[in-house]
This record gives structure tokens, sequence and C-alpha cells, in this order.
């Protein structure tokens, strides 16, 4: 990592603070035991290096919790509230997030290859270094989003909202941007051998048939 995108890095990190809000302690011992809990309520709670593979937390509000390194691989976050979350590093491959809310999440360097985050909302999401290889982000809200190095090998992103995203040097090899929107998106330095634009709005404003 260069010492611009290190500064960067440490530049989020500082600015990432929660508010003060209380969690409720039932539903964290409950999470903490390895059992199922839907629409939770875990807002700010300290869930860092968590075992909660497999875990049913749909509709959990997560926002602000501290999950940095969590196991959350092949979880079941339909519909969750991860406002603001930290998944520093957490591994979410495979794991089912489908309307989840991720705006101004703090991802950077977490595993979510083969994970399904069609229709959610990442705007303004903190995602460098993550990987996305063969994810499904179809029709995910992503405006603003920090892309930077990540890698989208094979991904979804038919009709993705990118409005302003930051995808430099980012790897869109093989990927879907069907029907997308990059107005305006930084794509300097990004891979996109044998990527699909077909009906797809380029930075410039333009729009691209070449893959249809």
């Amino acid at each position: 990592m260069n010492s611009k995108l290190t500064l960067a890095v440490i530049g989020f990190g500082l600015a990432f603070t929660g508010p003060t809000l209380a969690f409720d302690a039932d539903d964290l011992a409950e999470v903490r035991a390895g059992e199922d809990c839907a629409g939770c309520d875990l807002t700010s709670a300290d869930l860092i290096d968590a075992d909660l593979t497999d875990a049913y937390l749909s509709g959990t509000d997560l926002s602000y919790a501290d999950l940095t390194r969590a196991g959350l691989s092949s979880a079941d976050l339909s519909d969750a509230d991860l406002i603001s979350a930290d998944l520093t590093g957490a591994d979410l491959s495979g794991a089912d997030l489908p309307g989840a809310y991720l705006n101004r999440a703090y991802l950077p360097g977490a595993d979510l290859s083969g994970a399904d985050l069609s229709g959610a909302d990442l705007s303004n999401a903190y995602l460098i270094g993550v990987d996305l290889t063969g994810a499904d982000l179809s029709a995910a809200y992503l405006p603003g989003a920090v892309l930077t190095y990540v890698d989208l090998t094979g991904a979804d992103l038919t009709r993705a909202y990118l409005i302003g995203a930051h995808l430099n040097r980012a790897d869109l090899t093989g990927a879907d941007l069907t029907g997308a929107d990059l107005s305006n998106a930084d794509l300097s330095d990004a891979q996109m051998q044998e990527a699909i634009l077909c009906n797809t709005i380029v930075p410039d404003g333009s729009v691209i048939y070449s893959g249809c």
C-alpha cells in the first residue's frame, strides 16, 4: 500500500466514530452463544473477532457495531442495518446481504467473495482492498463508495448505481456492468478486460453498447 493510500486509511479510521447507542444485552449474549438473532438490536455492539458463521441475522440492527475480523461467512444479513459498522478484515464470503444497509460502512480488507449484495445500499462505504470476486451487486447502490484496489473479477454489477464511485485500480475483469451507471466514477488504472458493457453509462456520461 503506498503512502497516500496508507494516510487515507488512517484518516478514515480516525474519523470512524459512532454514537453512544445502547444495544440489547440479551440479544448480544444470544449472538455470542451462537444463536440466531433475526431482528435483534446490536447497535454499537462489540463483536470483534466474533464467530458468526452461518448466523441468521436478517433485519438485525448492527449499525455502528464493531465487527472487526468477525467471521460472517455464509451468514444471513439480508435487510440488516450495518450503517457505519466497522467490518475491517471481516470474512463475509458467501454471505447473504440483499437489501442490507451498508452506507458509510468501513470494510477495508474484508472478504465478500461470492456474497449476495443485490439491492444493498453501499453509498459512501469504504471498501478499499476488498475481495468481491463473483459477488452479486446487481442493482446495488454505491454512489461515492471507495472501491480502490477492489477485486471485482466476475462480479455481477448489472444495473448497479456507481455515480461518483472511486474504482481506481479496481479489477473489473469479466464483470457484468450491463445497465450500470458509472457517471463521474473514477476508473483510472482499472482493469476492464472482458467486462460486459451493454447500455452502460460511462464516466463521461456517454452510453456504451459494446457488450450487448
